[in-house]
């Protein structure tokens, strides 16, 4: 069976299925994805975790050495350092399964094979520093990495980041040449770019390529210039308040992919990790306006910090 390449955070993945992103050239292989669907119930798990709610978006499970993750009433994926096999589709729908691989089970690989993984969008400035966004869903994280890139700043990617260290300084990977937005921040930032495929069936969400023109993708590790922690704000101009050590950490940690062989150990590697990247970089609460008409604003604010004319603050 042919095998399609992929460049994932940094990661070469192979997979026996199309996936709606580029494909990447080269003979080294880090991940591969398989499908090998299985109906038999899982082994008990001798540890889970979830987000706590009623209704758990993920669970994740360590059964005998396995790492098995979770979508209830969605799909079930197999996970190692090397590979990613999904267990159970319960959707008939690629364009989800595709979204749960790329953008959930890859980002839980990154985290197990030892990086710290972000919940974040991102881009690079003229400078060559990389400026990141954290934030949970509809935080606007997405919309302004878009609005960054279409600005000539190449993506690093639109919902997660790989973080590495380079001589001391931490480093953010690109993601993977594509973003997915909705119609109206796609009308705003992307308004003579035709959409591609859903996220998933009947969602309005669409895939958007990075072509190389309106959008570049950036072409390795930049050094990190700041970490911005989104926050709406019913004042008409953006503006930024400096994290103590305590809020970054916090910031950084909520909005951070962990995942370890050893459960009991996620809580010490999620604290060494944040802590590492906090004292290392600024982090900022960005309060950014309500309102895709002040998206200007708040994109003339990063590129200033960018070109280091940083604004004085409250």
């Amino acid at each position: 069976m042919p095998r399609h390449r992929y460049l994932v955070h940094g990661l070469v993945l192979t997979s026996e299925t199309e996936l709606p992103i580029p494909v990447s050239e080269g003979d080294a292989v880090d991940v591969a994805y398989h499908v090998r669907l299985d109906p038999a119930p899982l082994s008990p798990a001798w540890h889970s975790r979830d987000d706590g709610t009623d209704d758990p978006w993920a669970v994740e499970h360590w059964i005998g050495e396995r790492f098995v993750v979770d979508f209830p009433g969605w799909a079930t994926f197999e996970l190692s350092r090397s590979e990613v096999t999904l267990l159970v589709d319960a959707t008939d729908d690629p364009d989800l399964i595709a979204h749960l691989l790329l953008d959930h089970a890859m980002p839980r690989v990154v985290s197990l094979r030892g990086d710290l993984m972000l919940h974040a969008a991102g881009a690079v400035g003229p400078s060559g520093r990389a400026h990141v966004f954290l934030g949970p869903t509809g935080a606007g994280k997405s919309t302004l990495a878009t609005a960054m890139a279409a600005a000539s700043w190449p993506l690093l990617d639109d919902d997660g980041i790989r973080v590495i260290e380079r001589d001391g300084v931490p480093h953010a990977l690109p993601g993977y040449a594509g973003v997915r937005l909705l119609p109206d921040s796609a009308a705003a930032v992307l308004p003579d770019v035709a959409p591609g495929r859903p996220m998933q069936r009947g969602h309005t969400k669409r895939r958007f390529a990075v072509d190389g023109h309106t959008l570049t993708i950036a072409n390795g590790p930049a050094p990190i210039a700041a970490i911005y922690e989104m926050q709406r704000t019913d004042a008409r101009e953006p503006s930024l308040t400096r994290l103590g050590l305590a809020e970054a950490l916090t910031a950084i940690v909520e909005q951070t992919f962990h995942f370890v062989d050893e459960p009991a150990a996620t809580t010490r590697k999620a604290f060494e990790q944040a802590t590492a990247l906090a004292t290392a970089v600024p982090v900022w609460r960005l309060h950014h306006p309500e309102g895709l008409e002040r998206l200007t604003a708040t994109q003339a604010l990063l590129a200033r910090r960018d070109a280091g004319q940083h604004d004085r603050q409250q």
